[in-house]
């Protein structure tokens, strides 16, 4: 396998991994929320019948509703406070730091490509102003000094092809 295909596995990989974490994370901040609304509800019910009996026996029946109201809401808020506040934690910041890495080295493996496609482009015009100086007017030494680029180009490949087995 070759090290390119190696670091986009690794890459998917890390992807994948943080896709499960976050899906995981966000059902568990949902299942919380679910979970504390419910207990919530009922308690507060529970609660409320208490507390209103108090408060309207002490301010009235309207004042005691509007005051057992006020509290009801504030802790929905805290609840919903306390849910919010769930961080990252260390095994998804060690996975988007994998992640991170694998882009970084696909980066530079697509920056040497891109150089090498250059480097191949420049030999592909050596190669078209040769053949254009052969077939072109002129004395015939000027048209074999043009052949330089074409012999260059053919003894690098036979020594890539020769190192390469």
């Amino acid at each position: 396998m070759s090290a390119v295909m190696l670091k986009l596995r690794i890459w998917v990989h890390a992807e994948t991994a943080l896709l499960k974490i976050n899906a995981r994370r966000t059902g568990q901040r949902f299942t919380a929320l679910a979970i504390a609304l419910g207990l919530a509800v009922l308690a507060v019910g529970m609660i409320n019948i208490g507390i209103f009996e108090l408060l309207a026996e002490s301010y009235g029946r309207i004042k005691g509703a509007f005051y057992l109201a006020g509290g009801n809401g504030l802790l929905a808020a805290i609840v919903v406070v306390v849910a919010q506040r769930s961080k990252p934690g260390l095994e998804e910041e060690m996975v988007a730091e994998v992640r991170e890495m694998a882009l970084t080295e696909l980066q530079a493996d697509a920056d040497e490509i891109k150089a090498e496609y250059e480097r191949i482009a420049d030999r592909v015009r050596k190669i078209e102003s040769s053949v254009s100086a052969l077939t072109g007017s002129g004395s015939s030494l000027s048209k074999l000094s043009s052949l330089g680029p074409v012999v260059e180009l053919a003894t690098h490949a036979l020594k890539h092809r020769h190192e390469s087995k």
